[in-house]
């Protein structure tokens, strides 16, 4: 059946796995089971993860990075690439150096992988003999840009088109969560800032309080700044009001909100490609 339908695709024109089909994300899964095995059994290798396309290797540190690569490369199925302006390689000093407590904590290391912001630290002095660094969890600082892209469009958008009411809708959007249909598996799914970025400890965010800030300073913005022109077609309860708002919050409350489809599509409207 499956073989029927890649053979159809392909008679068609078609690359890869079929579009749209429920069936495709599996038979993909098929197709990279043999890479994740042979990187999992590579030698040096302790840890490997994937998601889709989307991967993360963690070794020894005593390959050579390009016949390494180079092997990746070769391993993948006919027709698939390695994304060479996405691929990085980050060392880490073998070395553990713990830190006294009164000092921030040296950085090891930083990288983003799934919308996540991984940060390793050295670990604090203790008695222990084998001191584990520590791995910090955030929303990674890519995301942090585009959600404050968003915001600042959506205050833009309201200069030129003066919808209060639309300016909260997506602010609502924005600081909250919601459910959207997923096509392939044809079901809903959660998502927003908590379901996004479930994995983040609030309480040591450094993201979810950047964004607040970010809100603030654009709802609080006087004359003389780049939002001097929302700050001139808004009333000074209309900026309240705009302060209720909390990526923190929502968060934290797991706030949830529900948008009909015909919202969302104006909701999105002013940020379709940021």
């Amino acid at each position: 059946m499956a073989g029927e339908i890649l053979r159809h695709h392909g008679n068609s024109g078609g690359l890869g796995v079929p579009r749209g089909l429920a069936l495709s994300a599996t038979l993909s899964e098929i197709m990279m089971l043999p890479f994740d095995t042979k990187i999992r059994e590579t030698a040096g290798v302790f840890f490997y993860s994937r998601y889709v396309d989307d991967i993360i290797i963690i070794t020894g540190g005593n390959e050579v990075e390009s016949k390494f690569i180079e092997a990746i490369s070769e391993s993948l199925p006919t027709g698939l690439y390695l994304n060479n302006n996405k691929t990085k390689i980050q060392t880490a000093s073998k070395n553990v150096l713990p830190f006294k407590s009164i000092q921030p904590p040296p950085n090891v290391l930083e990288f983003e992988f799934l919308g996540y912001q991984f940060t390793v630290c050295e670990p604090p002095k203790s008695d222990d003999r084998q001191p584990f660094r520590v791995v910090h969890l955030d929303i990674a600082d890519s995301k942090v840009k585009k959600i404050k892209t968003r915001v600042t469009r959506a205050l833009i958008s309201y200069c030129k088109n003066r919808d209060f009411e639309l300016l909260e809708t997506r602010l609502k959007f924005l600081t909250s969560n919601f459910s959207v249909l997923d096509a392939d598996r044809e079901r809903k799914r959660l998502a927003g800032i908590f379901y996004n970025y479930h994995r983040v400890d609030s309480n040591s965010s450094r993201a979810l309080k950047e964004l607040d800030n970010y809100l603030k300073k654009l709802a609080l913005s006087g004359r003389g700044t780049v939002f001097d022109d929302f700050f001139c077609k808004t009333t000074v309860a209309q900026r309240r009001r705009l302060l209720r708002f909390s990526f923190d919050r929502g968060f934290r409350e797991k706030t949830f909100m529900h948008f009909s489809r015909e919202t969302l599509k104006l909701v999105q409207e002013c940020w379709m490609y940021a």
